[in-house]
């Protein structure tokens, strides 16, 4: 993730909205690290962008369950109980939207991403929280309660890599990415929390307005239990929808923008 500084001129309406309750509330957690283990460059927004998502989610009716940080945010928050070191019982899958913003990356096998704390997992003590190892698949999510899994971070969703998501998604409606670099801008997470919770807007368009930024190509993927049902879930999932677990599932859509 690159540093870069957005003004959200969006949050100029949020005075006029904010009296609008969704007709079915979420549970809401997100995490960052502004500071990551890895030594990576600082990123001055990943803490608000945080905050700011689950707070305005918050004021829209939504149940804020945890918001944790650098040193809080653990390599294992994501990770499922099948590992040793998991704690995704207790945070991303302990929620039904789960937002974090930190750096990252991805090949075909996996996408990793750097926390703010390198606890013990799988054995591994380094300072990478991969979806799969190559030994084990670390992250499995929704089979809890995670069905909207937001992320800020670089090679989040990368269109060459999507088919390891896969294995990720066991229970999850919609993740939202970005392919390639995702930039550090200031007020996305108040942006997506904003506008997608505006009954006419889903997921997926809030997402996109919320990533203006012409350097990205912010990417949105939908399971679902068919072709119709993923597809239907792209273009309407919103943050009020139906949390129910979804089935066994065999299709995806995805979209991007630019």
């Amino acid at each position: 993730m690159h540093r870069h500084i957005w003004t959200a001129t969006v949050l100029l309406f949020a005075g006029l909205v904010l009296t609008l309750q969704p007709a079915r509330s979420a549970t809401v957690g997100a995490e960052w690290a502004n500071w990551d283990t890895n030594g990576d460059p600082y990123l001055p927004n990943a803490g608000s962008n945080a905050a700011d998502f689950f707070n305005v989610m918050g004021s829209f009716g939504h149940y804020r369950k945890f918001l944790s940080g650098n040193s809080a945010f653990w390599k294992g928050d994501l990770v499922d109980p099948i590992v040793t070191g998991a704690w995704d019982t207790y945070y991303a899958d302990n929620v039904n939207v789960y937002f974090f913003s930190t750096h990252g990356g991805s090949n075909a096998t996996a996408f990793m991403m750097s926390a703010g704390h390198d606890n013990t997992v799988d054995g591994d003590s380094g300072h990478i929280s991969y979806t799969n190892n190559g030994i084990h698949q670390w992250w499995s999510l929704g089979n809890k309660d995670l069905r909207i899994l937001g992320m800020v971070s670089c090679h989040s969703l990368q269109l060459s890599d999507i088919p390891h998501w896969d294995s990720v998604a066991n229970g999850l409606h919609i993740i939202t990415g970005g392919d390639g670099l995702m930039y550090d801008n200031g007020g996305r997470g108040a942006a997506w929390a904003l506008w997608g919770n505006l009954p006419w807007i889903s997921v997926k368009q809030a997402w996109f307005i919320a990533s203006p930024d012409g350097r990205e190509r912010p990417v949105v993927l939908a399971y679902g239990v068919n072709a119709s049902d993923a597809l239907y879930r792209l273009n309407n999932e919103q943050f009020s929808s139906n949390m129910a677990r979804l089935g066994p599932r065999t299709y995806r859509y995805w979209a991007w923008v630019r």
